[in-house]
């Protein structure tokens, strides 16, 4: 997004913006790490609400007041809250963004990497659940901002859609359009515009680079690399958000070469990789039966019917009635030929964009391939779910009594207490300061320490030494001392 708009802007050629953009956002991530991309997200939305502010209070103004917007966008019938249309190939129905919304958002909030990573990092549950509460109320505003951006530009371009009229060449870079022409007057507003488009994208890339590189570090390098030290795993680290940095551009690129817009292609992604897993956590969290077998079998089978309807869905776009295209105008357009003697206008009334001709357009595209792209994660979840829970019971369903306490819904629901997690690093400060062992593998467990022994299963009774490995460490100092 901030590529194009830096092009749009600018003249600047986009692959030139892409790469560059890509640079930055992997060079402070794979530098500053946690730290950086959390700082440089609060800088960032700030800078985003800065830009949304100006344009709200220049559009406001230029269009004659809040109730000519209001008019324009009622007439326009652009503010619709009572389209109940249950049609699913209807892009934006009450039913697309309640349900199918609440799906995507779930699965974001939910179980995405870069989400719960920050979960984690808070000291309490309690601190978790003030910073989800923070993140709402300025996810609303940005949302909310938006959104009056958006009704505000329609007022503004009611009779001449700049992308009929052929002033820009697709919908992403109205807004940029837009911000070059009610800031025409003021030198520096389309650039903070730009800031604000860029920090955007800048906190979202930055957050899924930095949580790739921590899940791959501590789920697939440590637990196979124990010996490594703190200093090499802070290196693989960085050469980790470096990789990704560069796959991100890569894919961004190739991203470029898709229709639909960037909002689309973003919930695009979301459903067809977020929601599988979200399958995946609801099969473990609330059917007891499922097993491993049947939980692979659901992700692979959820992850290959939404990319094929994805693709299907790049591939033959939905004809605009079928979506619930509302029609456009540019009668008011100024010409853009200038020999052409037409009292200055262009008569271009309620135009439609046109889908692109596809002269062997199988029926399953205007069926299946023109669900709404909303719908992708309840597609993917279900196929998980259901995939999961008959390969499960086929292959053989796990057991109740063998699932450990506090791993079902149903155990949390009925108020049951289990044993907190232990704060490993106050263990080993604790417990271990004045005890120094040379060669000997020391494990930390609810505070009790196992000396040459490899705790395998957590014993939620007794707390002893056969309980589930949290930490381990070696502790080869000056004088041995036996624990």
């Amino acid at each position: 997004a901030p590529a194009l708009i830096l092009n749009q802007v600018t003249d600047l050629n986009i692959w030139v913006s892409l790469v560059s953009t890509g640079l930055i956002c992997t060079f402070y991530t794979t530098v500053g790490g946690m730290v950086a991309v959390v700082w440089t997200d609060v800088f960032q939305v700030i800078v985003m609400l800065g830009g949304f502010f100006a344009i709200i209070i220049r559009g406001t103004y230029l269009v004659g007041g809040v109730d000519k917007i209001l008019e324009a966008a009622y007439n326009g019938s652009r503010i619709n809250f009572g389209d109940f249309d249950p049609d699913p190939r209807r892009r934006y129905t009450f039913w697309t963004f309640v349900v199918g919304g609440t799906m995507l958002w779930l699965s974001m909030y939910g179980v995405n990497q870069a989400q719960v990573q920050r979960y984690v990092a808070c000291r309490t549950e309690q601190q978790a659940r003030v910073a989800i509460f923070v993140n709402q109320l300025g996810l609303w505003m940005i949302v909310t901002s938006a959104v009056i951006c958006g009704i505000i530009m329609f007022a503004l371009y009611e009779d001449c859609d700049p992308v009929i009229a052929g002033y820009v060449s697709a919908s992403d870079q109205m807004i940029p359009y837009m911000v070059l022409d009610i800031f025409a007057t003021f030198p520096g507003a389309p650039g903070l515009f730009l800031a604000a488009a860029y920090s955007g994208t800048l906190s979202t890339a930055s957050t899924s680079i930095n949580a790739m590189a921590a899940v791959t570090l501590e789920d697939a390098i440590k637990p196979r690399m124990r010996q490594l030290s703190q200093k090499k795993l802070i290196m693989i680290s960085k050469g980790l958000s470096l990789l990704y940095g560069v796959a991100c551009v890569m894919f961004a690129a190739l991203s470029s070469l898709l229709g639909g817009g960037v909002l689309q292609g973003s919930f695009t992604v979301m459903g067809v990789i977020s929601n599988p897993l979200l399958g995946a956590f609801i099969l473990g969290i609330f059917i007891p039966p499922s097993n491993a077998v049947g939980v692979l079998a659901g992700l692979a089978a959820g992850f290959a019917i939404s990319l094929w309807l994805s693709i299907g869905g790049a591939m033959y776009p939905p004809t605009p009635e079928l979506m619930g295209v509302l029609p456009s105008s540019a009668m008011s357009c100024p010409i853009l030929d200038t020999n052409s003697t037409i009292n200055g206008t262009v008569l271009f009334a309620g135009l439609i964009p046109m889908a692109p001709e596809h002269p062997n357009r199988f029926p399953i595209a205007d069926e299946f391939y023109a669900l709404s792209y909303l719908y992708y994660g309840i597609v993917g979840s279900l196929t998980t779910i259901i995939v999961g829970v008959v390969v499960s019971y086929l292959t053989g369903p796990t057991k109740r009594q063998s699932i450990a306490p506090g791993l079902l819904w149903w155990d949390l629901s009925k108020g049951q207490s289990f044993p907190q997690q232990p704060d490993v690093e106050g263990l080993r400060t604790d417990k271990l300061k004045d005890k120094r062992v040379r060669g000997t593998k020391v494990f930390i467990e609810v505070g009790i320490e196992c000396e040459n022994e490899e705790p395998t299963q957590r014993d939620n009774i007794t707390g002893d030494c056969s309980n589930l490995l949290i930490d381990e460490t070696y502790l080869p100092l000056e004088s041995e001392t036996s624990v």
